[in-house]
């Protein structure tokens, strides 16, 4: 089964800037670099779904391949209000163990081969 460590700092930068640091610290079973960032423009964009872990995981790496994503193990955002970093908190941490799910029916559960002989 795939678990990981998320720790989140959050911080009051002063009116209007409330930040969210998420951090894989620990993963086993699966990556740790789950936040998927834009090439282009070097900013967080989702927490990973499977197809995203074709994607490098450093930048430099994605932008000599010309994949237009690549995965970090941490996302910072700020927003302008407490709620609605708290919300950006809640859904980071839904969506990881999404992920985790979803990647361990996918791994352990659907990844193989069968043999069946028929008729039953």
């Amino acid at each position: 089964m795939a678990t990981v460590s998320l720790f989140q700092q959050r911080s009051a930068l002063g009116p209007g800037g409330y930040q969210i640091t998420n951090n894989i610290t620990a993963s086993n079973g699966i990556p740790a670099e789950l936040f998927v960032y834009t090439t282009d423009a070097g900013v967080f964009n989702h927490v990973a779904s499977m197809d995203d872990f074709q994607y490098p995981v450093t930048r430099v790496a994605a932008q000599n391949a010309g994949a237009a994503f690549y995965r970090l193990a941490t996302a910072t955002a700020t927003y302008p209000d407490v709620a609605t970093a708290l919300d950006f908190a809640n859904l980071i941490k839904k969506r990881v163990n999404s992920l985790l799910l979803v990647f361990d029916d996918t791994t352990l559960t659907f990844v193989g081969s069968e043999t069946t002989n028929l008729p039953l």
